[in-house]
């Protein structure tokens, strides 16, 4: 199986390819507009709480351990109060929730356990009162929990009319759908005609994976959505009519990336390197474009397919809901993300905000965009050929930093012997994955994160499988986790062996080609790799081979239960 990753002349190829757009004739008569900002002071206590969902006036931020809630004024993004504990407690937010500000100004929290299994809607009073917000006891709740399971782990939905919701997924049963909606009064699934034709062949449900992960929607409020994609230049605005049909008003952005499967999971080869950003009002469209970072010069520290985790940029594409290009804004600072005040007069601009990977002190600046006409205008041409420049500086650079071509790894395969490695336990005590070898047991390697909804899940189900079996198997989690939230231990200890190399398990990841969380690795008592299983259901699956089937129906069952 081999690794494949981005070069240094396709990720140019590609990003000059998307700058070339503005070279259209559409674009001839767009004006560019150079805008200064203000930095806002920062009042959030910790670097660790990121500032994600914006409804209406109210930010929801969030932790290992709680949601919060803040405001974004003029001057300053105000210090977090607590929402609610993350958590199963019935009175408590899960641990994966989207919110939206639902038709009333309310805050509606779409709670679930994990990506295939909604469990509650749950509608939060934006009186301007925290207290009342933050009381449970006033929150209104519908059951979701008698839904079928439902393919979707976009990052927002949008408040419809009538108590339903537009979400981008469907039915499990039914995969050849990327949008949805949902009557969560009535509880009822409506999925939506439409399908994306991007000539790639593969399963249906890899497919809908590929577009609702991570996805975003938006709404104008008067009858219009705006569809994006995670990984792709991929935007589109729509319609739905009675008939629950999508029809597409506009294409902004219809580049494809190029993807495969594998263990049953969507591969992605090669992709454009420049992301959007957006936020929404009733009037307009705003796209921040991102692409590498332009002051930190990480490239030579991280490994290239890394860059994802350190995007940037200023440069922000203004549409109306007709699809018309109206302004190019070019701010004087980066970002990875922009938000929108409520009246639509300002825009923010967060940087240094991936704290998984990057914990520094966030910083925001907001910009003046009530008036943009009587900004004096910029040349669009000259600035995007200044950016092209400069793109071409950062490209070189990296390249200078970092081989041309990533080093091969000799991957491990099924029939192969186990590659070792050291790690480190809870105390700083050092061990090695072959440590069990020649004991007589078979060694299970399972691959995790905490930022892994169905990881977590899954650890009470392998807490019964590795008491009743642990004369048999020993098992190792290995964490991808920053040492700081791993040590904290978040979700409680296990009873088997917890370890960490300090590294972000990189190199153990490509060693045995992890396509992803969770995964599993089984190596008999010699050292000898049988199984590689992505997925806990793959896995359960697998462990008919070494443990009666009726005892793996049980665990299963268990597992079952846990996502009802």
């Amino acid at each position: 199986m081999e690794k494949r990753a981005f070069g240094i002349v396709a990720l140019l190829g590609l990003f000059l390819m998307s700058l070339s757009s503005l070279a259209d004739s559409k674009d001839k008569n767009v004006r560019g507009v150079k805008l200064m900002g203000k930095e806002l002071k920062y009042n959030v206590s910790d670097v660790g709480i990121q500032t994600r969902f914006q409804v209406g006036n109210k930010i929801i931020a969030f932790d290992f351990d709680n949601y919060y809630c803040t405001e974004l004024t003029d001057t300053e993004l105000r210090k977090q109060e607590l929402l609610s504990k993350r958590g199963e407690n019935g009175l408590c937010l899960n641990a994966i929730v989207r919110f939206a500000k639902g038709q009333d100004n309310s805050i509606l929290a779409l709670n679930e356990t994990e990506r295939l299994k909604l469990i509650e809607m749950i509608v939060i009073p934006n009186s301007g009162n925290h207290a009342d917000m933050a009381n449970p006891l006033l929150w209104k709740r519908y059951d979701l929990s008698q839904l079928k399971d439902f393919y979707s782990h976009s990052h927002c939905f949008v408040s419809l009319p009538n108590d339903k919701i537009l979400i981008a997924g469907t039915p499990k049963e039914d995969a050849r759908h990327i949008l949805s909606i949902i009557d969560y009064k009535k509880q009822e699934i409506i999925p939506l005609n439409y399908w994306p034709e991007d000539g790639i062949d593969v399963p249906d449900y890899v497919k809908c994976v590929v577009y609702t992960n991570y996805s975003d929607l938006y709404a104008n409020g008067k009858g219009r959505y705006l569809y994006q994609a995670e990984k792709n230049r991929y935007s589109f605005i729509f319609t739905i009519d009675k008939d629950y049909n999508v029809k597409v008003v506009k294409d902004l952005y219809k580049e494809y990336s190029n993807y495969t499967v594998q263990h049953g999971a969507p591969l992605t080869l090669s992709r454009n390197t420049e992301e959007l950003r957006i936020a929404t009002n009733e009037d307009n469209i705003y796209v921040l474009l991102v692409d590498s970072d332009p002051e930190g010069r990480i490239y030579g520290k991280l490994p290239l397919e890394e860059y994802s985790f350190f995007i940037y940029g200023n440069s922000v594409e203004l549409y109306d809901w007709d699809g018309n290009k109206k302004n190019v804004l070019y701010l004087d600072h980066y970002g990875q993300r922009i938000m929108l005040s409520e009246d639509g007069k300002k825009l923010f601009l967060f940087s240094d905000d991936n704290t998984s990977r990057n914990p520094k002190q966030p910083h925001i600046w907001v910009y003046d965009i009530d008036n943009l006409d009587a900004q004096p205008s910029v040349d669009v041409a000259e600035m995007e050929k200044a950016r092209e420049i400069k793109y071409k500086n950062d490209m070189e650079y990296r390249s200078k930093t970092k081989p041309k071509t990533a080093p091969k790894v000799d991957i491990v395969e099924e029939g192969d012997m186990m590659a070792d490695f050291e790690l480190y336990d809870y105390d700083n005590n050092p061990h090695h994955l072959n440590e069990f070898l020649g004991k007589g047991k078979y060694t299970i390697l399972e691959f995790s994160s905490l930022g892994c909804g169905p990881c977590q899940m899954a650890k009470p189900t392998l807490e019964k499988f590795y008491k009743k079996y642990k004369d048999k198997f020993e098992m190792i989690t290995i964490s991808a986790d920053r040492l700081p939230e791993w040590k904290k231990k978040p979700l409680g200890e296990v009873s088997w062996h917890d370890w960490n190399d300090f590294k972000y398990a990189r190199e153990i990841l490509k060693k045995y080609d992890v396509p992803g969380f969770p995964a599993f690795v089984i190596i008999d008592p010699d050292g000898k790799v049988l199984n590689e299983c992505f997925g806990f259901n793959y896995f359960l699956e697998t462990l008919k081979l070494y443990i009666p089937a009726e005892e793996v129906d049980k665990l299963k069952d268990d597992w079952e239960n846990r996502l009802k």
